[in-house]
C-alpha cells in the first residue's frame, strides 16, 4: 500500500480508530481509518491505558489510549484517534441510545482531487450533522485530514532530483534498477515533483499515462542525478 500511496478504509463491527501504520519504524507507511458501523451489537475495546501499556509519542490533542504500540505480531501502530464505547450518557432503555453507547456511527472520507487531500469524519449515532457540535457528535480526534502524500508515510529522506514533465498530473513509477522491484508508482500533481523515497539506490523512472498508451523512461536516476526532465 505504501508504494501505491494508498489510503486504507477499512470496517465491520469494530470500534472506529484512525492509525498510521509502521513497516520498519513508526508512522513510515500509510494511514489507515476503520469507520464505525451502524449497527455495532459486538463491542470491541482498545484501553491500553487502563491495563497499563505505556504509551510514547501521544498526539497534541492529548486522548487516552493514543499513541505508539506495538502489538502482538510486532507491528508498529501511531493510534492517532479511538473511539471507544459506553462512556457518553444516553437513555439505555432506547433502541438509538444503545446503538449510542455501542459505538455505532458512520464515517465519511472525502477526497479532494484537486488539493489531492483526504478528509475522515466518523460521526456517533446520534449527531446533529445539520449543526455539529465536534466534541458532541464525533468521535474524539475526528475530524482530521490528510494529504495523499502523507500515505508514503515519515523517513523517506531520500530525494531524487526533481522531475518535470511536458504534461501535468502523470503516472510516475520508480523502479529499482537491477531487481526491477516496484518501489512507487502513483498520480503526481502538476508537472514536477521530486520524489522521496526510504532507501537509496539507483533507479529507473517511467513517467506516463496508460489512457493513452504513451510512456518515457529514464534510467540510472539516483540522488546524485541533476534534474530529470522526461
Amino acid at each position: 500500500m505504501r508504494k501505491v500511496g494508498a489510503f486504507n478504509i477499512n470496517g465491520d463491527q469494530h470500534l472506529p480508530s484512525l492509525v498510521q501504520y509502521g513497516v520498519d519504524n513508526f508512522r513510515d507507511a500509510g494511514w489507515s481509518f476503520c469507520t464505525p458501523a451502524i449497527c455495532n451489537f459486538y463491542m470491541r475495546w482498545f484501553l491500553p491505558d487502563e491495563i497499563g501499556v505505556p504509551a510514547f509519542d501521544r498526539p497534541e490533542h492529548g486522548y487516552e489510549n493514543t499513541g505508539k504500540y506495538t502489538d502482538a505480531f510486532s507491528n508498529k501502530n501511531y493510534v492517532y484517534a479511538i473511539g471507544n464505547p459506553g462512556k457518553i450518557p444516553v437513555d439505555k432503555e432506547s433502541r438509538y441510545g444503545n446503538a449510542q453507547i455501542r459505538n455505532s456511527g458512520f464515517g465519511i472520507v472525502t477526497f479532494d482531487q484537486t488539493e489531492r487531500t483526504i478528509s475522515i469524519d466518523a460521526w456517533r449515532f446520534i449527531a446533529d450533522v445539520e449543526n455539529p457540535n465536534p466534541l458532541r457528535d464525533q468521535f474524539p480526534g475526528w475530524p482530521f485530514i490528510i494529504n495523499q502524500y502523507d500515505n508514503f508515510g515519515i523517513g523517506a529522506d531520500n530525494f531524487l532530483p526533481e522531475i518535470v514533465v511536458n504534461k501535468p498530473n502523470q503516472v510516475i513509477e520508480v523502479r529499482k534498477t537491477g531487481t526491477n522491484d516496484l518501489i512507487r508508482i502513483f498520480r503526481m500533481k502538476g508537472n514536477s515533483i521530486q520524489v522521496g523515497l526510504h532507501h537509496p539506490g539507483t533507479f529507473t523512472i517511467k513517467v506516463g499515462d496508460k489512457t493513452v498508451g504513451s510512456f518515457e523512461t529514464k534510467p540510472g536516476v539516483n540522488n546524485q542525478s541533476v534534474n530529470v526532465e522526461i
